[in-house]
């Protein structure tokens, strides 16, 4: 048996790192990411593969996360540089050139004295990458401020023939990370992309808006649909008013149905974490898939949120909003039969105590423990030392993890 953690990329990294050191093999992890990631290059890697495969850079993150190179967690975090104008875009090709021809080494690589393998086996990836782009469209693309790593994950997709749990498996050997302690799924085998409403009805036209928004309005809702709006459907919905956009959404949106190995990891499982991270995002859109509200429900074993201590944006103001956010897509999946108050769904929350949590700051969640109660009395509310000494605004891993093994010990 294995805990579930419903994951983002950057959100539960302190979390995964304190796992990745900790000396039991009892607590093993199965990590649940989805793929609706599309900004940067890895919105482009998707477009140059023919918008067929997930977003990868969540699955990256979580990864590098687990691995116990730092060193190469460094190397996969590199970015090449960004191109601003044709002589930077001549300079980026010769950089390319000279790399993958063993001529020079990229520059953003050079100060990594200690890992030559590591390197020719990213000179190797990104030689075979460029080869199958070039081939498939006759020219070859600009890497401007594209991430090492994207570039590694992208040549084993290609590699594996698109086949994405082929390819993270593959990651995870790149990375050295211990299958006998994590292994990460993919929550659906479908391809979708993610564009959102603001409660105002400003169209939020990908998944990188719904991330980025740091407007003062919230969320309104989501949807999950099959490919990206092009430029003339964002120009059509922005013309229009609130319920003429729900409308179109609501046509296009198409709920993917959860992966048979989240089902089978689900049932299994000894806890279900959902953990801290963009909830819009990197959660919700996770829990609305078909089938896997039931399967929740029907596994017996502590279910947790791990509430975000800082505020991303202006769309998370409490922990109830979590809650709530939770219950509400998690019902989606159910096709809205209005269980909204299972207590199946979820059995304690993480919040930090009273010394930790600093509520008056405006950067912190509001962590409103009476409204919670009011709404969700049988929830088991854990109040605990679980903020970094350094950072009011983020976990200790270390602390989290064996709160979390204490609720999972003691039922």
């Amino acid at each position: 048996m294995a805990n579930i953690l419903f994951s983002g990329g950057r959100g539960n990294k302190s979390l995964l790192q304190a796992i990745t050191k900790d000396k039991s093999k009892s607590f093993t992890w199965k990590v649940v990411v989805n793929g609706l990631d599309d900004g940067a290059s890895t919105g482009t890697i998707r477009e140059l593969l023919g918008n067929t495969t997930h977003g990868i850079s969540d699955f990256l993150k979580v990864a590098l996360a687990m691995s116990p190179n730092i060193e190469l967690q460094k190397l996969l975090e590199e970015r090449l540089p960004t191109v601003n104008s044709f002589t930077d875009e001549l300079k980026l090709s010769k950089e390319i050139y000279n790399f993958i021809t063993d001529k020079n080494d990229l520059n953003c690589l050079k100060r990594y004295k200690n890992s030559p393998e590591i390197k020719d086996e990213i000179k190797a990836h990104m030689s075979f990458l460029l080869k199958d782009l070039y081939r498939r469209h006759g020219s070859i693309p600009n890497f401007s401020d594209f991430k090492i790593g994207n570039i590694v994950f992208a040549s084993l997709l290609v590699q594996n023939k698109l086949h994405f749990q082929s390819s993270i498996n593959d990651f995870f050997k790149f990375c050295t990370i211990d299958k006998t302690k994590f292994s990460i799924l993919q929550s659906t085998e479908t391809n979708s992309y993610l564009v959102g409403l603001l409660k105002s009805g400003s169209l939020l036209p990908n998944e990188a808006a719904v991330v980025l928004t740091r407007t003062s309005d919230s969320i309104e809702r989501t949807f999950q649909i099959s490919s990206p709006l092009s430029s003339n459907m964002i120009r059509n919905i922005c013309s229009l008013e609130l319920d003429d956009k729900i409308k179109i959404l609501n046509a296009l949106e198409v709920i993917p149905d959860v992966s048979k190995m989240t089902v089978d990891a689900i049932s299994q499982a000894s806890s279900i974490v959902y953990g801290a991270g963009t909830p819009y995002s990197s959660l919700l859109p996770t829990l609305e898939l078909k089938g896997i509200a039931n399967q929740i429900k029907s596994v017996d074993c502590p279910k947790i949120l791990v509430v975000n201590l800082a505020k991303e944006t202006s769309n998370t103001l409490s922990a109830k909003d979590v809650i709530d956010g939770i219950y509400k897509y998690l019902n989606k999946s159910n096709n809205n039969q209005k269980d909204l108050f299972d207590s199946r769904y979820l059995t304690h929350v993480i919040v930090p105590n009273t010394k930790t949590n600093n509520s008056t700051s405006k950067n912190l969640i509001k962590m409103d423990i009476d409204e919670i109660y009011q709404s969700y009395g049988w929830i088991n509310i854990v109040q605990a030392d679980v903020v970094s000494d350094h950072d009011s605004s983020k976990h200790d891993g270390v602390k989290l993890m064996n709160c979390i093994k204490s609720i999972v010990q003691n039922g």
